[in-house]
């Protein structure tokens, strides 16, 4: 058996949308296709659906929450006892918050650990990739509750200011943020991407960075080898503890060739192993990101 943690998907709310089970499915991830991998930690995103105002969008957070919970999953808030099969929970997009904080210990008492601060746009948060804006007031308690309550800031997303606001209070207060799918910029110059310096200043903290499988994020005529590229300039640039995998399966409507669902991992894995070696190989698909949640969650 393989160990596997993927710092990013929307299975959960694909599978609500679909009424399907997360056992066995049309989607990229299910149980019955992750049978190959154990431990398997996935950490599994609930979108802020854009259509939707921020108040409805957090009333269906905690609709989707609770459809979940009702198939039986239970969210791991720590990895001291693992399963086969593990769930952390996360928000991607913190608007739903819609400057009330209590709703984010609400959030966390429901099972959140991670927290991707922006998608796009700007709102109560801050500014997201596509925007220049940086942090609100309100945005800067929203990182400092996460680092009091122990959830984990994902900087995927955020702008180039709000990524450096966060990076400031995460020095100032002593916690680590990661960026849960997010490629290299110098590969391919999407404001999605990470710049070099981004990336070096998450691996000064001893972060996390999650390569995303999103075509549009890794360059024209993407498969598997173009997923590699990401990886080695990264590696080049000291990130061999920091890399991991931030698929976003179930959040894209297309897949680099080779890539159907987490079934193919196995197979990627062993395209790893001669690229890179069987030490970094564990520590994109597992290590890393199980060393850093063990630590900081």
């Amino acid at each position: 058996m393989l160990p596997l943690f993927d710092l990013h998907c929307d299975t959960f709310l694909e599978l609500y949308k679909s009424k399907q089970d997360i056992n066995n499915n049309s989607l990229h991830i299910s149980l019955k296709k992750a049978s190959a991998f154990s431990p398997y930690i996935q950490v599994c995103a609930i979108w802020s659906d854009y259509h939707l105002s921020n108040n409805e969008a957090y009333d269906a957070c905690l609709r989707i929450i609770e459809y979940i919970k009702s198939q039986g999953i239970s969210f791991v808030g720590n990895l001291s006892k693992l399963s086969k099969n593990n769930f952390l929970l996360a928000i991607e997009d913190a608007r739903i918050l819609n400057n009330d904080l209590s709703r984010l210990d609400t959030l966390y008492s429901l099972g959140v650990r991670v927290l991707t601060l922006n998608w796009k746009g700007e709102n109560c948060i801050g500014g997201g990739w596509d925007t220049n804006t940086p942090l609100t007031e309100f945005g800067k308690e929203v990182v400092k509750r996460c680092k009091s309550l122990g959830i984990i800031v994902d900087l995927s997303h955020s702008s180039c200011k709000a990524f450096d606001d966060a990076i400031a209070l995460a020095k100032k207060l002593n916690f680590t943020p990661i960026a849960s799918h997010s490629n290299s910029y110098s590969l391919l110059e999407h404001k999605r991407n990470l710049t070099d310096n981004q990336f070096k200043k998450l691996c000064e903290l001893n972060s996390l960075i999650g390569i995303s499988f999103v075509p549009e994020h890794l360059g024209n005529n993407t498969d598997i080898y173009t997923i590699l590229r990401h990886i080695n300039h990264f590696l080049k640039l000291g990130g061999e503890s920091n890399i991991a995998l931030g698929s976003d399966f179930d959040g894209v409507n297309s897949l680099p060739y080779g890539i159907c669902s987490i079934e193919s991992l196995k197979e990627l894995y062993e395209l790893f192993i001669i690229e890179f070696g069987e030490s970094i190989t564990k520590k994109i698909f597992f290590e890393n990101a199980y060393s850093f949640f063990k630590k900081n969650l």
